[in-house]
């Protein structure tokens, strides 16, 4: 994505985001003192975004992405419902990736929206031009899908990576989650402090919570460049199918965030999930700086005959 068009997605991101609410849910927190976290790992949507299924006209939003895409005088066919067209096209796409025995199959949304254009434009997919395919489709979801900063993520995101703090993504999300994240919080995630090598997008993996997949490869990056094991990772998220099943599964301390009653995803009535539950409740981002107790730093073995010197078993 040339720099020009990136900036013009996230100028429109901010253009048509507006404050949301949050409503407290009826939960109480469990903030015992964690130990021994190196990591903290973060879902997006409902967790450091507050995110919002917007009751909008679809069809009146897909014709204003249209617009802003500079394709105002496309003309629709009679009875043409650009929403549920791209619903169809998604359904297909995640039928067909079934078939590649993906149990979660994720998107590629830009693909989406490249499918319904040429059929409109009476081209192929591959014609139709990618910037203007970024433009309507970031248009269309700040519509449907409005976000904003939950409560308190700024400053939390600033004082763990002031402590030194290994932070990361695992987020179901497109080619414009870091874009809304930027345009929200100010800066390019990596600026942020969130590490590329544990930051994993779904779109990237065409896999989507809660496949393990993604939060393995985040793990993965942690153990490879910084040997930082799984259960050294805290994995904080709002849905306790998708975010805390898997992390349990893989080894990782976790916390469900309760911050807002309408992201949160207890599925109280799924069997499957009876026996998960979350080492830790959060009901405000910023109760992670109190929650997580210093880890104590372990210079390696070999580093230690390096300088000469054996470490004091008794502590005295």
């Amino acid at each position: 994505m040339a720099p020009t068009d990136r900036q013009a997605l996230i100028a429109a991101i901010r253009e048509l985001s507006e404050p949301l609410r949050t409503e407290p849910p009826q939960i109480e927190a469990q903030l015992a003192p964690l130990p021994g976290i190196r990591a903290v790992l973060f879902g997006v949507y409902g967790t450091l975004l507050v995110s919002s299924a917007h009751a909008a006209d679809t069809e009146a939003a897909f014709r204003a992405a249209l617009a802003a895409a500079d394709w105002a005088d496309l003309a629709l066919p009679g009875g043409f419902r650009g929403a549920d067209r791209l619903q169809q096209a998604s359904l297909g796409a995640q039928t067909r990736t079934s078939g590649d025995k993906v149990e979660y199959p994720e998107i590629e949304i830009r693909a989406i929206w490249a499918e319904v254009l040429a059929e409109l434009l009476g081209t192929k997919p591959s014609k139709v031009p990618k910037e203007r395919i970024e433009r309507a489709a970031v248009e269309f979801e700040c519509r449907i899908n409005p976000a904003w900063p939950m409560p308190g993520a700024t400053e939390t995101i600033a004082r763990l990576r002031t402590r030194g703090l290994t932070l990361g993504l695992v987020a179901d999300g497109q080619f414009f989650t870091p874009l809304v994240l930027e345009a929200l919080l100010g800066e390019a995630p990596a600026k942020l402090g969130f590490d590329p090598d544990c930051t994993v997008y779904s779109y990237e993996l065409g896999e989507a919570k809660p496949a393990t997949r993604l939060l393995d490869e985040a793990l993965a990056g942690l153990e490879r460049e910084q040997t930082i094991l799984a259960d050294e990772v805290l994995y904080v998220g709002n849905d306790l199918r998708k975010d805390i099943w898997p992390a349990t599964q893989l080894g990782c301390r976790t916390a469900l965030f309760a911050g807002d009653a309408q992201s949160l995803r207890r599925h109280e009535n799924d069997p499957a999930l009876a026996d998960v539950t979350p080492e830790r409740i959060l009901t405000d981002l910023r109760q992670l700086n109190d929650l997580l107790v210093e880890p104590t730093k372990k210079k390696p073995a070999a580093e230690i005959r390096d300088i000469g010197w054996s470490p004091d078993l008794d502590g005295d």
